[in-house]
């Protein structure tokens, strides 16, 4: 079919050719080996790090959130899970400052790293603290794998203005990966 069009092949050079498409411009991110496996690492033994023991145990000997409840006795409940008690604010477990670091982890590290809102509200559907989403911020902003895989918001030049074209095929940009063969 190309036979029967006579056209004319030009090759530029790719930092000549402006018009190319986004894939042969798009920067392309080493990723290491290392990176993809921690980020896939399915660990069988890897399970939640608290059990309802360790956060009510935590709970009681939390000064700050015995004070909190003293004073504010309405605004929270204690309730029995699997026969142990919790103290709930808004039906939400309260989580103990002592705790919250190694949960916050734990949900970012076993969600491949979802961003800063993601973490949030994953941990935010069952457990409240005081400040979580700027420990969330702090922890996710800090995470050496998300820093290394971010990907960079440059900005790159503007395209130049194009000629008018007036009729169809009167040109065609194609940008090819590897040799040409026929």
């Amino acid at each position: 079919m190309i036979n029967l069009i006579a056209c004319q092949f030009k090759y530029t050079p790719g930092k000549d050719n402006v018009v190319a498409d986004m894939v042969s411009r798009y920067p392309i991110i080493n990723v290491n080996e290392q990176a993809v496996h921690e980020m896939n690492n399915i660990d069988e033994d890897d399970e939640f790090p608290l059990d309802f023991k360790v956060i009510s145990h935590h709970q009681i000997t939390n000064n700050m959130l015995k004070q909190s409840m003293i004073a504010n006795p309405k605004l929270y409940q204690t309730k029995f899970v699997n026969n142990i008690k919790l103290i709930f604010f808004k039906n939400k477990v309260v989580l103990p400052s002592s705790l919250v670091q190694s949960v916050v982890s734990w949900y970012h590290d076993n969600l491949n790293h979802p961003g800063i809102q993601r973490t949030f509200e994953t941990i935010n559907m069952h457990f409240t603290c005081k400040g979580l989403r700027r420990i969330v911020e702090t922890h996710v902003s800090s995470c050496p794998i998300c820093i290394k895989q971010k990907i960079s918001n440059k900005q790159y030049g503007h395209l130049p203005p194009s000629t008018a074209i007036y009729r169809p095929w009167e040109c065609v940009h194609i940008d090819l990966f590897g040799p040409l063969t026929f």
